[in-house]
């Protein structure tokens, strides 16, 4: 067993010793009373505590920003899920989904390419209805890799693809097949920031959009 002595020892010479370990501080039983002169470890106690309080106050704050986000994204999501089941064309499909999602979440920059059976090329307002054989479909495809959700980071070649001009104000973007069966298009959403949308993040609720928008056009066939 170690003695006193040499605990006592041993920290003469390793006087950084609960600067290395100072959790350890977290575990001691130390008098309020110091010498003079002396630097109390009480207070580097109290400093540890604040430092961690302040550390699970900001983890608790974050908790509760991602669940007040999650519960508006479920309410947007759900509300979609409930109009769209009175729409009987694409248009509207995505007039609700612009009311009730993009608008609800306030989504900056979205666009939805629409597979169309007629070889043709045409927008209406923030949509393209798009042939199936065009090259940029193409392209698109096999930039998602298979995946059902793409978050693209820094990616300028895809989001000037998607959004045209409205790219070079784009950080981060989304993009989401639009499949149920077969694949009906692609819907994307774009931000400024860097931090909207990023590889790590969670794609539960952009997988469920993509398929709640899909299964709508697959109704229509």
């Amino acid at each position: 067993m170690v003695s006193e002595s040499q605990v006592a020892e041993y920290l003469q010479q390793n006087p950084d010793f609960f600067t290395k370990h100072a959790k350890l501080l977290d575990l001691m039983e130390l008098p309020t009373e110091q010498p003079k002169g002396a630097v109390s470890m009480v207070h580097h106690q109290i400093k540890r505590l604040r430092q961690q309080n302040e550390s699970n106050q900001q983890h608790v704050e974050s908790l509760v920003s991602n669940a007040r986000r999650n519960d508006l994204i479920s309410r947007a999501l759900h509300r979609f899920a409930v109009e769209v089941q009175a729409a009987d064309s694409i248009d509207e499909i995505l007039a609700t989904l612009q009311s009730e999602v993009f608008e609800r979440l306030n989504l900056e920059w979205y666009t939805a390419w629409i597979m169309s059976a007629k070889d043709l090329d045409r927008r209406v307002g923030w949509t393209r209805y798009i042939a199936p054989t065009n090259p940029e479909v193409e392209a698109l495809r096999k930039a998602m890799g298979g995946e059902s959700v793409k978050l693209l980071n820094g990616h300028p070649r895809l989001t000037r693809l998607l959004f045209d001009d409205e790219a070079d104000y784009i950080a981060s973007a989304a993009i989401l097949s639009l499949i149920h069966g077969k694949r009906y298009g692609f819907v994307a959403f774009g931000s400024q920031s860097t931090d909207r949308y990023h590889p790590e993040q969670s794609t539960d609720f952009l997988e469920q959009l993509g398929e709640l928008v899909g299964a709508a056009i697959a109704k229509l066939d």
